[in-house]
Formats: structure tokens, C-alpha cells, sequence
């Protein structure tokens, strides 16, 4: 009967713990399609619930702006294959290329300022326009021997120019880089040309918006579409000014005069900085020396005199510090006390009481002379005065 009983209860706790799992598979699945109804609902700002005739009006306006900017992105992927081919179509004659050159150019003494001045004026002659400049003056002197001067002319007159530059002094140096940029600035202009076409769809669509919620998300996506064209339109800008005009970096110095570095760093120009800093290091330091050697020298001899004066002092002291001890040993057993006081010793007790009065009480004179007590009590025998003969 108990296990009948038993068999029917462990039934019932299956079942039951079976229809609360059914219960929470239930539950979960329901959430999870409520969530999934928000998340769409969210994602198309424009969709309301109020009114279903705009519902449908506004989800066709959000499919359609939905439409062009996927238009746009989608050209994004085929503007670089279009470049590439447009590039090799058109050869050379679009080319857009970077040149840059530096020249290290020595000049004789005397006349780095006229030159210097010369490089400054020389874009000028085809157009161009001067982009910095800057002389050093060499060591402690104050003329000034060495410069720089960058320039940018016209690509066309690029090497005309390149090649008058060396003619201003001795060419000690010359360096020249390029970079080809012509498809990336096909690519660029291929991508303004869409972003341009977007923008127009995207301020057309923000015309025909009615709600308050298509006009934000139209907005919102124009302004990431005028961003994107503007950024776009900077490069190309770049790529324009610096393929139009081309870079000439010229440093000069007079013959003898400290060279400045180019702008162009590597390990082998790092390396030989580090050398040359060191080098000045070092003769700083032994300029530094040669002009305080004779200062030291006034000061070590002076030192030398005060060191030797109160050496003579302080022995002088102590010598008579030692020589007063010997005269007036106070304290010392054998102190010979002035006259009226009584000689203290550094002991007490009666024993040293006893002596002093033995020292201050007069010994009584002997036949064989004059008896006397010291300090220690040790007596001592005095032969008399050897009287004259009674005539």
C-alpha cells in the first residue's frame, strides 16, 4: 500500500515539475517575440501606432530613405575599381605625383647672408611662394653661417627649378622622393561626385518629410552625409595644393660652418646628432675649465693659507692648554694648594682629612735640623743654618 502510495506521489511531483518547465519555455518565448516587436518598432523612429494610415505612410517615406543612402553605400565599393580603371585609361596625362627634393649647398666665407637671401626670393622666379626659413649662427660667434630655406614652385617648372637651386652655391647633397597619388585622387573625386548625388536625394526627401520624426531622421542622416562629403572634399583639396606645387628644401652653410640637418631623419642621421651633441658637450665643459682653472687656482692658494693659519692656531692653543695642566694640575695628587687654603684631592674620606691637617700643623725642629711634613706626609730633614763661631 506505501509503495503504491509512493509510486503515485513521485508521478505527480514529474508532472507537475513538467508543466512548470512548459510553463517558463512558454514565458520565455513570449518575451522574446515582445522583445523582437520593439526592436523593430524602434528601429524606424518614424513608425507610430497612433494612427495606422500614417503607420503605412510613414514606413514607405523611412523605406525610401532607407533606399538611397543604401544606393550610396553601394557605389562606395565600385568607386575604387572605376578609379583604377579610369587611371590606366586616361595614362599619363592625369597623373598626380608629390615631388619633393632636399640640397645641402656650400657656399664660401663671407657670403652665406647674400645666398641665404637669394633662396629666400628664388620661388619668386616661377610662382611660387616661400614656406619657411630659418639661420643659426655657428658656435659662440654672432654672424650668422648657416640656414634653411623651403620653398614650393609650380610642378610644371619643378626641375627647372631644382636644377637652378644647385647653381647658388657647391651642391654638396641632393635628395628627391615622389609619390603617385593618382588613384586616390580619382577615387576621391568619384566619391564626391556620389556624396554630392546623396546629399541632393536626402535634402529632396527632407522637403516632402511631414511628421516631426521623418524630418529628424531625415536630418539626422543628411548631416552624416555632409560630414562624410566634406572630409571627402578636404583630401582632394590636399592632393591638389600638393601635387600642383612641389617641395625644395635647401640648407646652407659657409665653408668650415656647423651643417644643420635636413628633414629628412633616419637611424644614420640620428646616430651622427648624437655625436655631434656629445662633441659640443665636451668642449663645453673644457671651455668651462680653461676659464675657471686660474679662479681655482687663486682659490686653492688662499685656502691653503687660512688651512695653515688655523692649523698654527689650534696647536698654539693646545700647547698651552698642555702647559698649564703641567704648571697647575688641579686635582693631581702632589697640587701644591696656595697659601691660607688647604690641598684637595679628588678622594674623601678621613684619611685625606687627617693628612691635610697634618700638612697644615708645623713639625716641631730637631736637633739635626728642621722636620717637615709634605702634601703626601712623607717627612723630610732640613740641616740648620751653619751658625758663625762665638768669637
Amino acid at each position: 500500500m506505501n509503495k503504491v502510495r509512493s509510486h503515485k506521489g513521485s508521478v505527480f511531483s514529474v508532472a507537475i515539475l513538467a508543466l512548470l518547465g512548459l510553463a517558463a519555455l512558454v514565458g520565455f518565448t513570449g518575451c522574446g517575440a515582445e522583445r523582437a516587436d520593439v526592436s523593430i518598432t524602434a528601429a524606424r523612429p518614424y513608425e507610430t501606432t497612433a494612427a495606422p494610415a500614417t503607420t503605412t505612410a510613414g514606413a514607405s517615406f523611412g523605406e525610401e530613405v532607407d533606399a538611397v543612402n543604401e544606393e550610396y553605400l553601394s557605389s562606395r565599393y565600385t568607386d575604387r575599381a572605376s578609379a583604377a580603371a579610369l587611371t590606366v585609361s586616361e595614362g599619363a596625362s592625369r597623373q598626380k605625383i608629390i615631388s619633393d627634393a632636399q640640397l645641402e649647398i656650400e657656399v664660401e666665407q663671407g657670403r652665406f647672408q647674400t645666398v641665404f637671401d637669394q633662396a629666400r626670393l628664388f620661388a619668386d622666379r616661377y610662382g611660387g611662394y616661400l614656406v619657411s626659413s630659418s639661420a643659426y649662427a655657428s658656435g659662440e660667434e654672432d654672424s650668422l653661417k648657416s640656414g634653411t630655406v623651403a620653398i614650393r614652385v609650380p610642378s610644371t617648372s619643378f626641375n627647372q627649378a631644382l636644377g637652378d637651386a644647385g647653381k647658388l652655391g657647391t651642391l654638396k647633397k641632393q635628395s628627391l622622393s615622389t609619390q603617385d597619388v593618382t588613384e586616390e585622387y580619382v577615387d576621391l573625386e568619384a566619391r564626391i561626385k556620389n556624396s554630392e548625388a546623396n546629399v541632393n536625394s536626402l535634402v529632396a526627401l527632407l522637403e516632402k518629410a511631414k511628421t516631426v520624426d521623418e524630418i529628424l531622421y531625415v536630418r539626422s542622416v543628411l548631416t552624416d552625409a555632409q560630414g562624410e562629403l566634406e572630409q571627402l572634399k578636404g583630401r582632394l583639396r590636399y592632393l591638389d595644393e600638393r601635387t600642383s606645387f612641389s617641395t625644395i628644401t635647401m640648407s646652407i652653410y659657409e665653408t668650415g660652418a656647423e651643417v644643420v640637418g635636413s628633414t629628412v631623419w633616419g637611424v644614420k642621421e640620428a646616430f651622427k646628432d648624437g655625436l655631434h651633441y656629445i662633441v659640443r658637450v665636451f668642449n663645453g665643459i673644457v671651455r668651462g675649465l680653461g676659464a675657471l682653472i686660474p679662479i681655482l687656482i687663486v682659490l686653492a692658494i688662499v685656502a691653503y693659507i687660512v688651512y695653515r693659519v688655523w692649523r698654527s692656531v689650534v696647536r698654539r692653543s693646545r700647547e698651552r692648554k698642555q702647559a698649564g695642566y703641567q704648571q697647575h694640575p688641579q686635582g693631581w695628587p702632589g697640587y701644591a694648594a696656595p697659601t691660607g687654603q688647604v690641598a684637595q684631592t679628588p678622594q674623601s674620606g678621613a684619611p685625606d682629612a687627617a693628612r691635610s691637617e697634618a700638612a697644615q700643623t708645623p713639625e716641631p725642629a730637631t736637633a739635626a735640623g728642621t722636620t717637615q711634613t709634605s702634601a703626601r706626609g712623607a717627612q723630610t730633614t732640613v740641616a740648620p743654618e751653619e751658625q758663625p763661631p762665638k768669637s
